[in-house]
């Protein structure tokens, strides 16, 4: 950074509005220090688990998947289809979570089985 001040701009109304004045003396020191204002206001940037693309997480969530649309489907989102496929593949490709899945299952057939009959558990 090469200097850094503060200015008294005019607005519409003839309100001062004051403003950072920085130089910088090349584009990687401008980037750092733009980096760091987006974290301190709590915008972080995350890789998609669906599409590996970079984007920006503002506020308190922590999201895992982007609001990009997808090649193939336009009107679904990477957050709209993106757990749900995460989800399909642990229950293939893995035994405890399609048992844990098969038992879900078995446990709503047999609630429904039951509200058939007249009552409820």
């Amino acid at each position: 950074m090469e200097s850094f001040g503060y200015k008294a701009l005019k607005g519409e109304n003839d309100d001062l509005i004051i403003c950072e004045d920085i130089g910088f003396n090349n584009l990687g020191s401008f980037l750092y220090y733009d980096f760091f204002i987006g974290i301190k206001q709590n915008f972080v940037s995350n890789r998609c688990h669906n599409c590996g693309k970079f984007f920006l997480i503002s506020g308190k969530w922590y999201y895992t998947y982007c609001n990009n649309s997808l090649k193939n489907e336009s009107d679904k989102t990477c957050r709209d289809v993106g757990s749900k496929q995460r989800y399909d593949d642990k229950c293939k490709n893995d035994l405890v979570w399609a048992d844990l899945q098969s038992c879900i299952q078995g446990t709503l057939c047999e609630v429904h089985e039951k509200e058939d009959d007249g009552f409820r558990i």
